[in-house]
């Protein structure tokens, strides 16, 4: 069984997800782990259809780490007495990838060091969608990549609980989630426009009528059985 740090009691607060900025963004990762002055952050990547692996029938949920300094949260962390977290006496010796010597880093430089971990589900991202997004809104994803994540670089060195950073993980996937209902709903919305057309023009070949506006008017009517669409985007009745 993976490591897990234990979760808060009843009537205790989560821990806080500290923050480290990513290249070219700012408080991007959620730090798991710390050694000194070096921190280990995760990112929610994306999906990626398995077909691009050779896996064709699956999808590729990925997050990438980041091992980097963050001089501000060293401070904010000692000022609070987390004295039980500074885990070595020889820090200084530490590079951004050796602090971590269970992970293989893809990327080295004198910023960080980075690399991308992940995990195959069943079906396709492109022929599944749906599938696929109730799969991981199911949570428990984020919580086998917190758990490898955890016994790559020891539980010792966690500064958070596996829970608290597995439920931030899977927030950071929801916009993406939203915008993958989205577009299923309007394409789902445009076959049912589509259909309707047919039914009404299909066999009035050659003859001239304001064929845009009847499709456009057909969309706007399917589009109030899908709210998702309503709430995010124009009223149908908006010219």
């Amino acid at each position: 069984m993976a490591p897990q740090i234990s979760i808060p009691g009843p009537g205790k607060k989560p821990p806080k997800v500290h923050l480290i900025d990513g290249t070219g963004t700012q408080q991007s990762y959620g730090v798991v782990a710390r050694r000194g002055t070096i921190f280990l952050g995760i990112k929610f990547s994306g999906l990626l259809d398995g077909a691009r692996f050779g896996l064709p029938g699956t999808t590729y949920l990925h997050a990438r780490l980041r091992s980097a300094g963050a001089v501000k949260l060293v401070a904010l962390l000692d000022s609070v007495g987390d004295k039980d977290k500074i885990f070595d006496l020889c820090m200084h010796q530490l590079s951004f990838e050796s602090a971590w010597p269970n992970l293989s880093f893809e990327k080295v430089d004198a910023e960080r060091a980075s690399l991308e971990v992940g995990l195959f589900i069943q079906g396709s991202l492109i022929a599944e969608t749906e599938a696929v997004i109730v799969r991981v809104e199911n949570g428990d994803l984020f919580r086998k990549l917190i758990a490898y994540v955890i016994s790559r670089v020891g539980v010792e060195h966690c500064i958070i609980d596996a829970h608290t950073m597995s439920h931030w993980l899977a927030g950071q996937a929801k916009p993406m989630l939203h915008e993958m209902k989205k577009r299923l709903a309007a394409e789902k919305v445009m076959r049912a426009a589509q259909q309707e057309f047919k039914s009404v023009f299909g066999n009035q070949m050659e003859v001239a009528d304001q064929h845009s506006q009847q499709l456009d008017a057909f969309y706007k009517k399917h589009m109030r059985f899908h709210p998702i669409l309503l709430k995010d985007g124009k009223n149908p009745d908006e010219s």
